[in-house]
């Protein structure tokens, strides 16, 4: 069984988010982009099912279709693509797609600045430890390569772990 679902923020239940999945793919936080994690940090998010499908090729031409819809309708969608690609790793991107995405990276610096102070927050517990550059990240018992990945939208964890920028 395949649906489309959609996924709104929680604390306006405004629709930002659109996809195809199967099972508990519509509440997972996993494998999700960078402005879909920056909007989640921010808003919180609540899914619902749009539709279900027998067939997945039905459910692809359906999220395309949604995404098209909620983008005319004036919603802001974290969406990278027009849908229907099956998302997941392995995506193809259209040569427009691939100069957007560029676009958007261009110019940006992605390590950790020594100033900057990170906020690990452990999924289990909720509590959060602020720490400040490579060394204090280090001394936590963090990679900080894989820290800046979290922060970037890029992993969506570590050690059991999400991370954001004070």
């Amino acid at each position: 069984m395949f649906y489309v679902y959609v996924h709104f923020t929680k604390d306006e239940l405004k629709p930002f988010y659109i996809g195809k999945g199967k099972g508990k793919r519509k509440d997972d936080i996993r494998n999700r982009n960078r402005y879909w994690n920056h909007v989640v940090n921010k808003h919180g998010f609540v899914s619902d099912i749009l539709k279900e499908f027998t067939e997945e090729q039905e459910a692809l031409e359906y999220e395309k279709e949604m995404i098209r819809f909620f983008k005319e309708e004036g919603f802001n969608l974290a969406n990278l693509s027009t849908g229907g690609d099956g998302g997941g790793t392995g995506v193809k991107r259209t040569p427009v797609e691939k100069e957007n995405l560029s676009n958007l990276y261009r110019g940006k610096r992605f390590g950790l600045d020594e100033a900057q102070i990170i906020i690990a927050t452990n999924k289990i517990t909720g509590q959060e430890t602020f720490m400040q550059g490579n060394m204090d990240i280090k001394q936590n018992g963090f990679n900080p390569s894989h820290v800046s990945k979290c922060i970037r939208g890029i992993r969506q964890s570590h050690k059991g772990f999400t991370f954001r920028c004070a």
